[in-house]
């Protein structure tokens, strides 16, 4: 280890902004030693020390024949690597830094950003603390354009250094590694960089995306590198000399400046600092030690259920099929370590072949009478098995539980414990994970609330489920000849008879990844998705749903495609402020792409229509309606709905372009839907990465949209934004609602002029009783900017209106983070 690695923000990255280059001059780089080694100029030899033992670790390890330095400063690391024979290059955006670079490197340095682009392809990019200066979406472009133009990237940024002012985007390890994995590029994991700094990374070109348990595997071992040198004896000795130098005379008056130039800046840092405090992302490891673990009573436990006024019997339904012995006792011992003990346990053994399973069942019931077994002359299938141990059932509820598979020890007791409360529930349902071949728990499924739309695309709540014993006898059990997907048939005929349905966000039931078990993979049992969707079928035919349901992204998941023939009119709707170019795109993507043609165009212009575009429109048979009025966006939505004829508002922005043909149909489809009073649309930035796929209340403070700027698809198995989901609120830049529901709800608020008049509209109808559904079938590009600006006004208003609303989303898993868009885990 290096001086170097002393003072982990102590590199000279810079902003690839110019807006900010003014504080990147003489103070920053050379009055006083900011960076930590004191002056950051020729003159110190400490910096040409360390940048040529970089360089000389760079040749040794990696033997670059080209290197682009981003943020390169003074150029030292870019003359220490020509000085080695590397055919190095470097920018910044600080004309003071590159003015000082050394008179022969000159040529090969240069001012600039790499938000501007890179052009040109090299062996090696480094990037060495300059991230942790930029807004967060500079951040991303700068390694989009990084990993546009090499296949190796050297890169660190400070992890927890928020006293520098020009601090704006400190960010944990993970988020970097994610950023990284987005664009296709791994982390080598063997690459030692602590010869730079303990967060040091090299990236490499992936051909397959690591998973994320790896991911977070990596960076939990680069954190643990940086407690390391924090810890080291060299490091505290210099740190003692470094006090000495600041209680010095000289020192305290540099500082005085140092204070008045930056008090600014200050509270700003200090800000971020406490807003994001100790968090970061962890791995799901991470979470269940320090989350999931320290919320685990027993004690607390005993007493509520000592306090328990209702006392539901519980029985546990459990098909059994030539378990493995091991895995069949983890089963059973997880349903008799309940700290609830008003259970009974519900056996069919499905004709096994090995007679150990029998004797070991014998056993077991001997040991308890809580458990009772039946069984089955022969091998019957998992419904007829599953009908079996119903039938031996006597509980209030029943709850499903296959048999390699295993229940937290307090999955009853939370179960008996929602019912305190709500008495009346006919389903309770919970998170889930599963248990690795070595038996660790990975994958959590942290669920949403009830979302009737959501269950159309597949059996998304699963396990744990408990339902109520007298319902499920009603619809007649578990049915034959629906084996794979025989819990979500019965789940999909009981949900047709109550609404009384609760969610418990923890993880109460993992599952195992047998080799044979769909926890493992979905391919293993290609009849369960031919089983689901039939099921699905049924359920849309009973519901009298206008569609039916098709194969979805993954197996076992599905969409709804509808028929409308002959269905009611749509007025699309599009306010436009002298938008010329983006509304004459948007208006020729309708007309081109759109399979359904029962529409009309209303465009709702303020005066800055030139006259060309509305000669067009008007030969079209579309409607120009102008409002001669300030920017308010909601101003000109209620005046073209009120000129509307159809039946259905179909908003839309004009910075929006169609992708998918049946975009209309898909949203007119579930606005047609008893209980529907606004469906959404997957809206994608040109780049094809998501933008908006719903809409989550309190994240980013207000309300935000998860998964932004991110790979659509990118998250595999029940990502988001492939599946047919209930949310809060979806984005008015396309947004269908039924006319008369627009107008009950008074439009939208001219008191929001520009931002979350959408939302605020969506919390009416929430409010009012009504669901919103957001649909991946319908797909737009949309124009807006990474990060809309906020306008503060408008935002203490909206908050002012909702603000308990915006504090407890339904449709988002308390356990996810509100403080990124990545769906993280929340401390």
């Amino acid at each position: 280890m290096t001086d170097g690695n002393i003072q982990r923000s102590a590199l000279p990255g810079n902003p690839p902004s110019p807006d900010a280059t003014p504080q990147y001059g003489f103070d920053y780089y050379d009055a006083g030693g900011r960076l930590g080694q004191g002056p950051y100029s020729r003159e110190n030899p400490h910096w040409l020390k360390f940048f040529g033992h970089i360089a000389d670790e760079i040749v040794r390890l990696l033997n670059p024949r080209t290197v682009l330095d981003v943020g390169c400063a003074k150029g030292f690391l870019v003359e220490s690597l020509r000085d080695r024979g590397v055919e190095a290059y470097g920018f910044d955006v600080s004309e003071y830094a590159i003015g000082e670079v050394r008179h022969d490197i000159k040529p090969y340095c240069w001012v600039g950003s790499a938000t501007n682009g890179i052009t040109e392809n090299y062996d090696l990019i480094t990037c060495i603390e300059v991230c942790e200066h930029v807004s967060e979406s500079d951040a991303r472009e700068t390694v989009r354009q990084m990993t546009s133009h090499t296949d190796a990237a050297l890169f660190s940024s400070t992890p927890s250094d928020f006293t520098e002012p020009t601090h704006v985007n400190v960010r944990p390890i993970i988020d970097w590694v994610r950023l990284f994995a987005q664009f296709s590029f791994a982390p080598e994991q063997e690459f030692d960089g602590t010869f730079l700094a303990p967060q040091a990374m090299l990236f490499r070109r992936a051909a397959v995306r690591p998973s994320d348990q790896a991911l977070c595997r990596f960076a939990n071992r680069i954190n643990r590198a940086v407690a390391r040198a924090e810890d080291l004896p060299e490091i505290s000795a210099l740190r003692q000399e470094l006090n000495s130098i600041h209680n010095s005379r000289g020192w305290r008056l540099l500082n005085l400046y140092r204070t008045l130039r930056f008090r600014v800046k200050h509270p700003i840092a200090q800000g971020i600092r406490k807003l994001r405090g100790t968090d970061r992302h962890l791995s799901y490891e991470e979470w269940i030690r320090r989350v999931e673990q320290r919320s685990y009573d027993p004690g607390r436990i005993a007493q509520a259920i000592a306090n328990f006024r209702y006392r539901p019997k519980i029985s546990i339904i459990m098909p059994v099929y030539n378990t493995p012995l091991e895995i069949l006792d983890a089963a059973i011992r997880s349903v008799l370590g309940q700290h609830y003990e008003n259970w009974e346990l519900c056996i069919c053994d499905d004709g096994s072949r090995t007679p150990d399973v029998k004797a070991r069942l014998e056993n077991w019931q001997e040991r308890d009478p809580r458990i009772k077994v039946t069984y089955s002359a022969k091998n019957e299938g998992i419904s007829a098995a599953s009908n079996h141990a119903l039938s031996l059932a006597t509980g209030e509820f029943v709850g499903l539980l296959d048999h390699d598979d295993e229940l937290s020890p307090d999955a009853l007791f939370e179960v008996v414990n929602l019912l305190q409360g709500r008495p009346d529930g006919d389903i309770v349902y919970s998170d889930e994970d599963k248990l690795d071949p070595q038996g660790r728990r990975i994958c959590p499924h942290f669920k949403a609330d009830w979302s009737p739309e959501q269950f159309l695309s597949g059996m998304y709540f699963c396990h744990f489920g408990v339902y109520r014993r007298r319902l499920v006898e009603e619809v007649g059990g578990f049915r034959l000849g629906f084996e794979g997907a025989q819990d979500y048939d019965l789940a999909l005929r009981v949900v047709e008879k109550t609404d009384r349905i609760y969610h418990i966000p923890k993880v109460l039931y993992h599952w195992r990844m047998a080799a044979t078990s769909f926890a493992s993979s979905a391919d293993v049992k290609p009849y369960a998705h031919e089983a689901g969707r039939r099921a699905l079928n049924e359920h849309v035919r009973r519901r009298r749903i206008p569609g039916e349901g098709v194969s979805g992204k993954w197996p076992a998941y599905y969409r709804i495609r509808f028929k409308l023939e002959g269905a009611d009119k749509v007025s699309i709707v599009i306010p436009t402020f002298a938008g010329t170019d983006t509304l004459m795109a948007c208006i020729r993507s309708i007309e081109e792409k759109t399979a359904y043609r029962n529409y009309e165009i209303i465009v709702v212009e303020n005066g800055g229509l030139n006259p060309g575009t509305k000669q067009y429109l008007l030969s079209k048979p579309h409607r120009v309606i102008s409002a001669d009025e300030a920017f308010n966006i909601p101003g000109l939505i209620n005046r073209g709905a009120a000129q509307a004829t159809g039946a259905y508002l179909l908003l839309l922005h004009d910075d929006v372009e169609v992708i998918s043909s049946d975009w209309v149909t898909s949203m007119l489809g579930f606005c047609c839907l008893p209980g529907v009073g606004a469906a959404g649309a997957k809206l994608l930035y040109r780049t094809g990465r998501l933008q908006h796929i719903g809409v989550v209340l309190g994240l980013n403070g207000l309300a935000g949209h998860p998964l932004r700027g991110l790979d659509a698809g990118a998250r595999g198995f029940l990502d988001p934004s492939e599946i047919i989901r209930n949310c809060s609120a979806v984005s008015g830049a396309c947004m269908m609602v039924r006319r008369e529901l627009f107008e009950k709800m008074g439009g939208f608020d001219e008191h929001l002029p520009s931002a979350y008049n959408d939302i605020d509209f969506c919390l009416k109808l929430r409010e009012a009783g009504y669901r919103i559904v957001w649909t991946p079938d319908a797909q737009l590009y949309h124009d807006e900017p990474l990060r809309p600006q906020v306008n503060g006004r408008e935002a203490k208003y909206f908050k002012d209106r909702w603000d308990k609303v915006l504090k407890n989303d339904p449709y988002y898993n308390p356990n996810l983070t509100l403080r990124y868009e990545d769906l993280g885990y929340r401390i």
